[in-house]
C-alpha cells in the first residue's frame, strides 16, 4: 500500500538496476568460468563469491532507485 502511494514499480527498478550493473555481471561470470574451468578451483566458494557480490550490487542499486523516487 505504501509503495503504491510512492508510485514506485519494483520490477522496473530491478530491471534498470540489472542493466546498470551489466559490466559487473559479465566480469563476475568471466572470473567464475576462468577460475572453475581453467584453474580447477572449487566451485562452491567461487559461485558464492561472484553471485553474492553481484547480487549485493544489484540490490543496493535497486534500493537506491526505490528510495530516491
Amino acid at each position: 500500500m505504501m509503495m503504491e502511494s510512492l508510485g514506485v514499480n519494483i520490477g522496473t527498478a530491478f530491471s534498470e538496476s540489472v542493466k546498470e550493473r551489466r559490466v559487473a555481471i559479465v566480469c563476475a561470470v568471466a572470473v567464475a568460468v576462468m577460475a572453475i574451468g581453467v584453474f580447477h578451483a572449487p566451485y562452491q566458494p567461487i559461485l558464492l563469491g561472484c553471485g553474492g557480490s553481484v547480487s549485493m550490487l544489484v540490490f543496493w542499486s535497486c534500493l537506491r532507485r526505490v528510495l530516491n523516487r
